[in-house]
């Protein structure tokens, strides 16, 4: 399913959850911190960016920047995890919508779970489905084995 038709779209919507999640967890974002999830060095963003990064850099330590939103990513798919797993669904497919382009809000995402390892890995249940599946396997292969084992005799 095409959830946006174009990037610009893809990016607002990651944008958009990320504020709601920082207003859900009483984390205050500066309109700089707030823009800067726009920023791109050379894709479509916002036509002041080069002031606001600026600004930025004047202002802000970067590592403490993208940890503080690393974490409110997190929190956010945590939440949508157990309350909106159409948000997280699109949240999915906005990031792969971006994954083409050089977005900086691509780079927090990825600090924000082990390059995204949290949208790719199955959930627990499917991880216990297949080491049942391939432990029964197993007993089933040995026990065939004893079979033609005894009927060889």
């Amino acid at each position: 399913m095409e959830y946006f038709s174009t990037t610009r779209e893809a990016k607002e919507f990651l944008i958009e959850r990320i504020v709601e999640q920082a207003q859900r967890d009483s984390i205050d974002l500066s309109e700089i911190e707030c823009k800067m999830l726009y920023f791109s060095e050379v894709d479509e963003t916002l036509p002041d960016m080069m002031e606001i990064s600026a600004a930025f850099d004047l202002e802000y330590d970067q590592a403490a920047y993208e940890e503080k939103m690393a974490s409110i990513i997190r929190n956010f798919v945590t939440w949508a995890k157990l309350h909106d797993t159409a948000a997280l669904a699109q949240w999915k497919a906005a990031i792969k919508k971006l994954k083409s382009e050089d977005q900086y809000i691509l780079v927090l995402t990825g600090l924000a779970a082990g390059s995204m390892s949290y949208l790719n890995q199955p959930s627990g249940p499917s991880i216990l489905k297949m080491v049942v599946i391939v432990v029964g396997v197993g007993i089933g292969l040995i026990f065939l084995r004893v079979l033609w084992i005894a009927f060889q005799q």
